[in-house]
């Protein structure tokens, strides 16, 4: 799975993104609480299309992006606009459940989730 329980990161879905006024507002409202109460979890944030990928490559401190709906096209074309980091972590095999995360490329920053 992408995490390991609802308390150790926080997860920005489209109802999150429609609420707050956007990707970048929500993820704005995110890190401005994290840091109001003193917290560190990593954010993850769902992507609905390919500009929405695009707005939240331009936010620091996204750990991870949940490519949702995505075909096979636009998630190649994803993974293609993200820059390459030097030791990514890969998946040691297949994923429980209907969550599998892939890796398109050889170095990745951010792990994507195809929800299947």
């Amino acid at each position: 799975n992408h995490r390991f329980a609802l308390y150790d990161m926080i997860m920005l879905k489209d109802n999150h993104i429609d609420f707050a006024g956007g990707i970048t507002k929500a993820i704005q409202k995110t890190k401005d609480y994290l840091k109001e109460h003193g917290k560190e979890l990593k954010i993850i944030v769902e992507a609905r299309n390919l500009d929405e990928v695009d707005e939240i490559l331009q936010s620091d401190g996204v750990y991870r992006i949940l490519l949702d709906n995505f075909d096979y096209d636009d998630t190649r074309e994803a993974v293609k606009r993200i820059p390459p980091v030097e030791s990514p972590r890969k998946p040691s095999g297949p994923m429980p459940n209907v969550v599998s995360t892939i890796f398109l490329q050889e170095h990745l920053p951010i792990p994507f989730t195809i929800w299947t």
